[in-house]
Parts: structure tokens; C-alpha cells; sequence
């Protein structure tokens, strides 16, 4: 089993450094490549939310991200320190692709095994679980060779 845990101030800039990190831990795991694009993208759309509605893009406060790894499975939780108002996340309203916002719960919902929100017992903020399979890809990868 592996372990990462990071943080990041609330500043845009901040997810550059973040997909970086995550994505160099990911590699130097043996994670699958095509398992890694749609573990960036889901952590990616959760820490953007975390900046920006979480946290309301303040600089004081941060966005803490937790990845660990087995055999069988990914999993990453993604916590801001805002209101921790969890309510409303994760409902299945149907979603205007052409909007510029409000995709991204659905992208994660398709791009990992499961997702669930809470509040964070450490910051008091929003804390989304994403879970990824590690052996669907390695199936897939198996069956093409």
C-alpha cells in the first residue's frame, strides 16, 4: 500500500502544482495510464470545486488531497475548508453539457467506481471520497495484448 497527502493554498495556480504532484505520484506507482487520465480529471474537477465554491478562492485557506493506493483499488479524498455544507452534492440533476459550469460531479460520478461527500471532521469542510478500480483497467489491458 501507498500513501500521499498534500496540500495547496486556494489560489489558482496552486492546481498546476497539485496535477503535477499527483500525477508524478501516480506514474511512480505503476498506475495505468488510462486509469491515471480519468483519476486526474475527477481529482482535478474535486479540487476545483474546492477552490472556488469550498473555499471561495481564499488564500488563507487550503485544499488538502489524500491519495492512497493498494492492489485493488485507488482512493482519493479531496477536503477544503469552507462550510462544509454537504446537502446538495452529489445529486443526479441532469446536466447542460454546454454550460460552462456544473459538469464536473457528473465527470467524476462516470470516471471512477464511487464517489461520496461529507464533512470534514479535520477542517470542518467538504470532503469528497473518489474511489477508483484498479482491476477493471488491468482486465482491459489484458484483454488488448
Amino acid at each position: 500500500m501507498s500513501f500521499i497527502k498534500l496540500t495547496y493554498s486556494s489560489v489558482i495556480k496552486s492546481e498546476q502544482y497539485m496535477y503535477d504532484d499527483v500525477k508524478t505520484f501516480l506514474v511512480d506507482k505503476g498506475i495505468d495510464a488510462m486509469l491515471i487520465g480519468n483519476i486526474m480529471l475527477s481529482i482535478s474537477e474535486a479540487f476545483t470545486n474546492a477552490l472556488l465554491h469550498g473555499n471561495q478562492s481564499d488564500p488563507n485557506k487550503s485544499i488538502h488531497i489524500s491519495i492512497t493506493t493498494n492492489n485493488d483499488e485507488i482512493t482519493a479524498d479531496i477536503i477544503d475548508e469552507g462550510s462544509g455544507a454537504v446537502e446538495h452534492l452529489g445529486n443526479d440533476e441532469i446536466v447542460d453539457l454546454w454550460q460552462e459550469g456544473g459538469r464536473g460531479m457528473m465527470l467524476i460520478k462516470r470516471m471512477s467506481r464511487e464517489v461520496a461527500f461529507s464533512k470534514s471532521i479535520i477542517t470542518g469542510g467538504t470532503q469528497v471520497t473518489i474511489k477508483f478500480d484498479r482491476n477493471k483497467y488491468k482486465q482491459k489491458m489484458e484483454q488488448n495484448i
